[in-house]
């Protein structure tokens, strides 16, 4: 997880370190043209295939589903179950340690 004091350091890094060979994967998925990726990068911002994948990406809501169901557990347990901080932390602990021996949550892994 990024922590906000990494935050300058991320900053100076240059583009490249965030590319991988996985990196066209998301134009494929999303049936975006890559084509401007091999011009000179000067080039994009006339680039009619890059005006198509910029305003996609604009557009694009970017969502952790884990995070997300996370804070809608706490959220459930918060207002179900106690009102006390000090059980409810504890009760996030019972959780955590079951999800840690039961990870997958079927049937064959809870007999």
């Amino acid at each position: 997880m990024l922590k906000t004091k990494d935050l300058p350091l991320l900053l100076k890094k240059d583009l490249s370190k965030f590319v991988s060979n996985k990196s066209l994967e998301l134009f494929t998925k999303f049936d975006l043209p890559s084509d401007f990726l091999e011009e000179d990068i000067l080039s994009w911002p006339d680039n009619e295939s890059c005006k198509i994948c910029l305003e996609f990406f604009k557009t694009l809501k970017v969502t952790n589903d884990v995070a997300e169901r996370g804070i809608a557990l706490i959220e459930e347990y918060n207002c179900c179950l106690t009102k006390d901080e000090d059980q409810l932390q504890y009760l996030l602990q019972v959780v955590r340690n079951h999800r840690q021996q039961f990870p997958d949550c079927n049937k064959k892994s809870l007999q």
